[in-house]
């Protein structure tokens, strides 16, 4: 965010462009990669698709993988951001299922399910994919931290490791229930189940809160 001269906090112009050239270059990415599959694609083909130069994709990117799965990055920075936001005594598991509800959003599930799918099918895109979440654990804990200051660390660091985990397996369980042979870059249907996402890392979340006390029935 870059602060105007009135004090807001709004994206300029200049931001505004370069996530836009972010967008398209990792749209471009994951369009290829269902065109012609994923060990096809090059730097160079993305490039050209979102109609800028080599240089520019690497300006944004240090690898086609991270390329690809940025939408996943995007997402989890959204929802610490919204944590960071939001008063310091909101209760921490209630927050975390806010956040992430927000960020699965109808306008963003579609893509960021056709990321996910690939990754499921690439071994490089999953390493990629896993150090994403890896490295978000870190400033998750950090804003643990800064609501409970005088908590034990190593209690932050668990608590951030398993709302992660938590909110990973819920989005993986999601995905197996969806119908994924023709989907399509804005599939209305995904954009339409964008809602049982959001329940289901509410589920998800409701069992990590509970403690995994008594093993539920099968919704």
């Amino acid at each position: 965010m870059t602060s105007t001269t009135n004090g807001d906090t709004t994206p300029s112009r200049r931001d505004r462009n370069k996530a836009a050239t972010r967008q398209a270059l990792t749209r471009a990415a994951v369009d290829l990669s269902y065109e012609v599959g994923f060990d096809a694609v090059t730097a160079d083909a993305v490039a050209e698709r979102a109609g800028v130069s080599r240089r520019t994709f690497f300006n944004y990117f240090p690898s086609l993988e991270e390329c690809i799965t940025d939408p996943i990055q995007q997402v989890l920075d959204d929802a610490l951001a919204i944590v960071d936001a939001a008063p310091v005594e909101a209760p921490i598991m209630p927050l975390a299922t806010t956040a992430f509800s927000e960020v699965f959003s109808p306008a963003t599930t579609p893509h960021l399910v056709r990321v996910m799918l690939l990754v499921r099918e690439h071994p490089r895109l999953a390493r990629s994919h896993l150090a994403q979440w890896r490295l978000i654990a870190g400033p998750v804990s950090d804003a643990v931290m800064r609501r409970t200051p005088d908590a034990d660390p190593l209690w932050a660091m668990t608590l951030a490791s398993s709302v992660l985990g938590v909110a990973e397996a819920a989005i993986e369980n999601w995905l197996t229930s969806l119908p994924v042979a023709d989907i399509t870059p804005d599939d209305a249907a995904l954009a339409a189940a964008s809602e049982s996402l959001r329940e289901t890392v509410a589920r998800s979340f409701g069992y990590l809160a509970d403690g995994f006390a008594t093993p539920p029935p099968t919704p």
